[in-house]
């Protein structure tokens, strides 16, 4: 029997009566932030978190169900499910968004995975005053309803703001507004904290615990990406800043896209 086989076994049995457990615990337990801006478990062991992101649930709310939790565990062997929730249409259906995110969190609490509870913004948020204040009031609604429903759940990860468009300095403000506000509910979560693909943001980090700076890596999208990504990596690594791939890509989503599977291949190995 292959060796690999040896372990499918086990993890198959344990799916298929995974359905009668109430909730399991996260594999690494609860996660935190070292001083050197590695993302460890409990025990201080060093982990890596792979899984897969839904598409928004305003596109395709089905996805949103522990069914879909259980499938990312059990046939994809992920130990994390990001779930996006889309600031503007928050703003109008908060009730829906409710009901969708509170449903991928509690598969993920009874799966025994973790779960990233993403504000998916997409670089489209206005940044004038009032239009950040409106922004940063709605996260902070959102996200403090998440931690007051599961305050002390090691399963759950905030990625404060997807893929933002302002200014850093605009962006550093927000990100330290959520850590300050959220705190307050639960001060051991980790927040991962959005930032635009450039050094600035390595260069002048936000400071704080169980924190880690957002990468997201598309290859086909930047010239020279993986020579690009790795310096900041190798700048943030050496100044003990942590970063966190919430997000990668070989291809664009367009049909017909061309894809660089090397490119991701060459990311999984300088993260190994």
């Amino acid at each position: 029997m292959p060796k690999n086989s040896i372990i499918l076994i086990p993890l198959i049995a344990l799916c298929l009566y995974s359905l009668k457990v109430l909730a399991k615990d996260p594999p690494y337990g609860r996660l935190s932030v070292n001083n050197k801006g590695q993302l460890v478990g409990s025990n201080g062991q060093q982990v890596q978190l792979r899984g897969i992101s839904l598409f928004c649930n305003q596109y395709q709310p089905e996805f949103y169900s522990e069914q879909v939790v259980r499938a990312v565990k059990c046939f994809y062997n992920g130990n994390i499910i990001r779930a996006p929730i889309e600031p503007g249409v928050f703003k109008d259906k908060p009730d829906q968004d409710f009901k969708a995110i509170f449903n991928v969190i509690d598969g993920a609490i009874k799966h025994g995975i973790y779960v990233m509870v993403d504000w998916h913004d997409v670089s489209t948020q206005k940044c004038g005053d009032w239009e950040m204040k409106e922004f940063t009031n709605n996260a902070i609604r959102f996200f403090s309803a998440v931690m007051n429903k599961y305050k002390g759940s090691p399963n759950i990860i905030l990625e404060f703001w997807n893929e933002p468009g302002c200014d850093w300095k605009i962006v550093k403000k927000y990100h330290y507004t959520l850590l300050w506000a959220i705190r307050q509910i639960d001060p051991n979560f980790v927040a991962i904290l959005g930032c635009p693909l450039t050094f600035e943001n390595v260069k002048d980090p936000v400071y704080g615990t169980n924190i880690m700076h957002m990468l997201h890596f598309y290859p086909i999208w930047e010239p020279l990406p993986f020579t690009f990504t790795t310096k900041i990596l190798d700048y943030a690594k050496d100044r003990n800043i942590g970063i966190f791939v919430s997000e990668y890509g070989d291809a664009t989503v367009t049909p017909n896209a061309p894809i660089k599977p090397n490119e991701i291949k060459k990311l999984f190995v300088f993260f190994k």
